[in-house]
């Protein structure tokens, strides 16, 4: 893995990740929060469903995936 060091490699790492999942997404939002990245996108194909992703900062890895309309 790479170590990610700005908001469009994470949303391209988070991507990569999700494109297993999910034929259709959106990126919202790309943050920083220490040593890691917390990227949000849009799943919803007609109705918005928001999913977050956390990766790692120095490794790139995936640390969590969360389908926040499941809340």
């Amino acid at each position: 893995m790479t170590t990610i060091s700005n908001a469009e490699e994470a949303i391209n790492a988070a991507d990569h990740f999700m494109r297993k999942y999910y034929s259709y997404m959106r990126p919202l939002s790309a943050k920083q929060d220490e040593q890691t990245w917390l990227v949000v996108f849009d799943v919803g194909v007609v109705k918005i469903q928001r999913v977050e992703v956390r990766i790692e900062s120095e490794t790139g890895s995936i640390l969590e995936f969360n389908d926040l309309s499941q809340s």
